[in-house]
């Protein structure tokens, strides 16, 4: 039998009855990290890291493997333009003289510009920031005041904790334990891309400074869920499994109507509602 481990998690917000009406319906807003408080959250840096761990044809019959039918897949989570520099570089568009990414490369023909590091580097992190979807909760207790103060618009809003049930094996889509570190923005290699595209871009998105510890933050995460040609900034979808709403918080400053909204939420879904009072953080 899989171990299953229950863990409390919390999201503080503002008061907002889209966000309401999302809880209602079993949503989460999933968010692109392009406006983010932290400048640097999900931002990579390309690691000057030496090219001699493989052989050639080492690289080239991995990439065979990985990229034979790469035309008719879109499940690769980096965008086949980055992908079509990355390819140039390491010169796998000619790979063991065959024509395996004919059709791919036919179609990104205008992607011919020269590679240098800094446009790849630069074409991630956009790529990464304006196509991934995030939605953050925290693992911290709602006893936290700054936590009220930062998220919930300084104690007018609300906070609503949620259990899950987190299994042995994580799903895909998370909830991602955030890597706290002094190492920072993440560093990495090109090459991670292109062999372990999905791992390396959850390290970029799963990592923060140290001067957010206190936040104890998880992260659900969808790579290429958003369509920045569309001007997609975030997008609602199911809550994942195992995650349920289990109680409605309301600040301190809620008052009127506004309160009376959240009590009648928790009401209907049958959850438990409190209220922080000063003496709750005490």
């Amino acid at each position: 039998m899989t171990n299953v481990k229950k863990v409390k998690l919390y999201r503080f917000e503002r008061f907002d009855t889209k966000r309401l009406q999302a809880i209602r319906l079993k949503k989460l807003w999933f968010a692109s990290p392009n406006k983010f408080n932290d400048l640097n959250d999900c931002h990579l840096n390309i690691s000057k890291m030496t090219d001699d761990f493989f052989s050639e044809d080492d690289l080239f019959s991995a990439a065979d493997i990985l990229y034979k039918n790469i035309e008719n897949s879109n499940t690769h989570p980096v965008d086949n333009k980055v992908l079509m520099l990355l390819f140039r570089k390491y010169n796998f568009e000619t790979l063991n003289g065959e024509t395996v990414f004919e059709k791919f490369i036919d179609i990104l023909k205008q992607g011919s510009e020269i590679v240098v590091p800094y446009a790849i580097e630069e074409m991630l992190r956009l790529e990464i920031k304006k196509t991934t979807g995030v939605c953050c909760f925290f693992g911290v207790a709602p006893e936290n005041q700054l936590m009220w103060a930062h998220y919930a618009d300084n104690h007018q809003g609300f906070c609503t904790e949620y259990i899950i049930e987190i299994p042995e094996k994580l799903p895909t889509i998370g909830p991602y334990s955030i890597n706290y570190t002094s190492d920072w923005p993440v560093k990495i290699h090109e090459k991670e891309l292109i062999f372990s595209p999905v791992s390396t871009i959850n390290r970029v998105v799963t990592t923060k400074g140290i001067d957010w510890a206190h936040e104890k933050e998880y992260r659900f995460i969808k790579l290429g869920m958003l369509d920045p040609q569309k001007n997609e900034f975030g997008k609602k979808i199911d809550l994942p499994s195992g995650l349920n709403a289990h109680r409605i918080i309301a600040g301190e400053r809620v008052e009127g109507n506004q309160l009376e909204q959240l009590k009648q939420l928790a009401s209907d879904l049958n959850l438990e509602f409190t209220r922080m009072t000063r003496q709750s953080f005490s």
